[in-house]
């Protein structure tokens, strides 16, 4: 038969233990939101960056394109312009994808490493 003070240490005991475990469940999506906004951060200034690299070279190759003598030339520009901004946006793309991928795994690793340790312990 279980007495009134079985309970009431039982009780304080389970408290103990919820508190515990909501304190390493908060501090592991702070931990998460934290890499959540520092991924967000990177992957705005990988955006800027690529930004102002393609309107530098939009620039230059509006001005080569004016001071070009012929039609044949711009014809060339053109195409060669073309060329490097699809194989640089198939790179910005990659570089976007890996930073997006590594973002996410830092923000959930918090979280990950509380379920793998409730797991193992």
């Amino acid at each position: 038969m279980t007495t009134k003070n079985d309970t009431t240490k039982t009780a304080t005991h389970d408290h103990g233990a919820v508190l515990q475990a909501v304190g390493r469940i908060g501090g592991a999506l702070g931990e998460g939101a934290k890499a959540y906004v520092a991924g967000s951060l990177e992957l705005g200034r990988a955006v800027g960056g690529f930004g102002r690299e393609i309107l530098g070279e939009t620039g230059e190759h509006v001005r080569a394109t004016v001071r070009a003598k012929t039609l044949h030339e711009v014809a060339e520009l053109q195409a060669a312009f073309a060329q490097h901004r699809i194989e640089m946006t198939a790179t910005y793309a990659k570089e976007l994808a890996d930073l997006a991928r590594s973002g996410s795994e830092q923000a959930v690793a918090p979280i990950v490493g509380l379920l793998k340790d409730k797991a193992a312990g």
